[in-house]
């Protein structure tokens, strides 16, 4: 987090008189949503939310009446905050669109951030939400990142793979800490069967000659707002798009992440060198924020 001010539930916060709060939701396996903004505001915020309140009755479940159900912890602090012991039943605390945009203006505000674009993360587990802001973004919008990165794959498997929660976002820091160690600006994670699912918890995807290839949410693929931008933007470059898991024996022309800033060209993937003539023609399909 950065800044000394945070939206907790219905309120504006500081840091210090929510540190509680703040801590118990931190503990537990929460939902996130990494939400880029323009001028205070995001065009994405119904599908993030959709996103959130898919991953969270996936991780936490619901009972035989239909209610949320904190049951992946141990403790009721895990869970979040107050109850009973472990399979506890809560009421699911999701925030609606006009809230979560509210939420993001004044925490950017109460922070002095600038009208330009800003990084804000949605935190939540069954009881409480929280937006924080992350960072200001170098570029307005969303842009094709002026440096192509050397990766390093990883055969790392996480749980909830598809699912942007406080696991995945561990394991993500854990294999882009691997890749710098190994001299290399980000990791490609894959699992036991050599299919490359992701790069630092974000949407991947690869090309050979004039096809695109997305790694289906089956195989470990993160399901995000930003894989749907990725589809949308093929569409519009009227570049073909397959459903297929992308392999690491594969010899493809180029691969490239689709996050919050845009589209990131990698230059390279452990031995294998890529060009970005796709990524070129892809970034001109960017949605105007």
């Amino acid at each position: 987090m950065e800044g000394d001010r945070i939206w907790l539930n219905d309120r504006l916060a500081s840091a210090a008189e929510a540190a509680s709060d703040i801590d118990a939701l931190l503990s537990a396996n929460y939902i996130y949503q990494d939400i880029q903004t323009l001028a205070h505001a995001s065009p994405f915020l119904e599908r993030h939310l959709q996103l959130a309140g898919d991953a969270l009755l996936s991780i936490h479940g619901r009972n035989a009446d239909g209610e949320l159900a904190c049951t992946s912890a141990r403790t009721d602090r895990q869970c979040g905050g107050a109850g009973e012991a472990e399979g506890r039943t809560v009421t699911p605390h999701l925030p609606s669109v006009e809230q979560l945009a509210g939420a993001i203006r004044e925490v950017l505000r109460e922070n002095r951030y600038p009208t330009g674009s800003a990084l804000v993360r949605l935190y939540l587990v069954p009881d409480r939400w929280m937006a924080s802001c992350v960072r200001q973004q170098l570029y307005d919008g969303m842009v094709l990142w002026h440096n192509r990165l050397r990766a390093i794959s990883l055969r790392y498997e996480a749980p909830f793979a598809s699912r942007q929660c406080a696991v995945s976002l561990m394991c993500a820091g854990v294999a882009d800490a691997y890749a710098a160690r190994c001299g290399a600006e980000i990791c490609v994670r894959s699992d036991h069967a050599g299919v490359l699912s992701s790069a630092g918890d974000h949407t991947l995807v690869a090309v050979a000659g004039r096809v695109g290839y997305l790694t289906p949410l089956g195989d470990g693929a993160p399901e995000e707002v930003y894989r749907d931008v990725a589809i949308d933007c093929f569409a519009r470059a009227k570049i073909e798009l397959r459903h297929e898991a992308i392999r690491e024996e594969v010899a493809y022309d180029e691969m490239m992440v689709f996050g919050p800033q845009g589209i990131t060209s990698l230059k390279s993937l452990d031995e294998q060198m890529f060009y970005n003539t796709a990524a070129l023609k892809l970034s001109l399909a960017l949605p105007k924020m």
